[in-house]
């Protein structure tokens, strides 16, 4: 089964120890590994939303996979001719359709983490690359910019636009690819890198420059304290720059920034996915059997106490591992529904029938089977009970005629005692 990886995790390893490096001379464009690794982050923090949709996508598809599982019960049990068959599978129905209710209960969770997880993700990655926009902006020339490269070169805004990509990839962005992200390759490697070293004085960056009283390092300024950059992520001095290492969350308290809300969001996440990969149509009957309230609705359908309900179930349903139970959802799967019942060109085997309005359409046909042989059955109910009611109306009118035969003779009377014919004195002359 797939797994969903969510970008953030990215987040997880921006950890390590700050190691200081020789400074350098002011006023030098920052150094590519300090501004690139920045760049790839921002875009793995975008793709969060993509690994959202995807986890999304995933839930749904396991709550239409169990609405399938349910439905194609449901027309298995409605074909049953015998009625003691279709309570047997009535605790199924019952206990199918509360467990995926359970299921979809269950994804709150989930589905709660990794959205707090992409929101803060979303919020750094925004951090980053609006300080690769202002980068970008400082990019007059090679000898003007604050974009460095490698050795002791700077970059015109045009050269680094590859480098930059990261930086400019939006959420929505085709190119970006959730399922392709893993933590191994989504690591800061460095944490404290020094700025290019200024050889050439034409190359300025004024991020970097304490030259003049209207600097940012000058004295009169910054005076040495850094400016904290991308959501913090980065700190800038006149002749370093720094990629600052975050520590991993390992209590709520400790989560007091973007990046570590989204880190201790992710953590969440990891500790109950294991949820969304659970698929209700995976369910055997020994899961079934082995539900909460199963028992109890055992024991209602065939009205025991709910102390016999285990043995009944052995008794139905066999012990674990049983036939009925290790070939429950095959016979199922492999029901045929004639072309009359789904409305498809021919029959078709439930398994193979992947939308519910045909599975619905087939179970109204069973239950119209169903509707129709009970409505026959009353019918002739009630003509019997009509021929009875003659006949009986009959026998009443033929014993009245041969107790009326015997007028007044008491002895005649008497001989019809077994017709049910009695003998009364007092009725009137001839009615005796």
């Amino acid at each position: 089964m797939s797994q969903i990886s969510i970008p953030v995790i990215a987040l997880l390893v921006l950890c390590g120890d700050i190691t200081r490096q020789t400074d350098a001379a002011a006023k030098g464009p920052i150094k590519k590994e300090s501004w690139t690794p920045l760049c790839a982050l921002s875009k793995v923090l975008n793709a969060s939303t993509k690994a959202l949709r995807a986890l999304i996508s995933k839930i749904t598809t396991r709550a239409h996979e169990a609405e399938l599982m349910y439905s194609r019960l449901a027309v298995y049990t409605a074909a049953l001719d015998d009625n003691e068959e279709k309570k047997m599978y009535l605790p199924f129905l019952l206990t199918l359709r509360e467990r995926a209710e359970e299921h979809t209960e269950a994804m709150k969770g989930p589905l709660n983490h990794a959205t707090e997880s992409v929101t803060h993700a979303l919020y750094v990655a925004g951090a980053i690359d609006e300080f690769a926009s202002v980068l970008k902006q400082t990019a007059k020339d090679a000898t003007h910019t604050c974009i460095g490269n490698t050795a002791d070169t700077g970059l015109a805004a045009a050269e680094a636009a590859t480098a930059l990509a990261g930086c400019t990839a939006s959420p929505g962005d085709n190119t970006l690819n959730a399922a392709g992200f893993a933590p191994d390759k989504l690591k800061l490697t460095d944490n404290r890198l020094q700025l290019q070293e200024d050889t050439h004085t034409a190359k300025d960056c004024f991020l970097t420059d304490d030259s003049a009283a209207g600097d940012a390092h000058h004295t009169t300024n910054l005076n040495g304290a850094p400016l904290n950059l991308a959501n913090g992520l980065l700190k800038l001095t006149d002749t370093q720059s720094t990629l600052i290492a975050t520590a991993e969350p390992t209590q709520l308290s400790d989560a007091t920034t973007a990046v570590s809300k989204a880190q201790w969001a992710l953590k969440q996440l990891m500790a109950t996915r294991a949820a969304t990969d659970k698929s209700k149509a995976n369910l055997t009957a020994d899961d079934l059997i082995g539900s909460s309230n199963f028992a109890a609705y055992v024991a209602k359908v065939y009205k025991v106490e709910q102390s016999a309900a285990a043995q009944l179930i052995d008794d139905k349903f066999g012990a674990a591992g049983s036939d009925f139970r290790k070939n429950f959802w095959t016979r199922i799967e492999l029901m045929s529904a004639p072309a009359e019942a789904t409305g498809l060109k021919q029959s078709s085997n439930l398994i193979d029938i992947t939308d519910l309005k045909t599975l619905h359409l087939a179970q109204i046909y069973y239950k119209n089977q169903m509707w129709s042989k009970a409505a026959e059955q009353t019918k002739e109910l009630k003509k019997l009970q009509r021929n009875t009611n003659k006949q009986d109306s009959k026998s009443t009118e033929e014993k009245e005629k041969e107790c009326s035969a015997a007028g007044d003779d008491q002895k005649a009377c008497e001989k019809l005692k077994d017709k049910g014919c009695v003998f009364n004195k007092d009725g009137k002359h001839g009615k005796k």
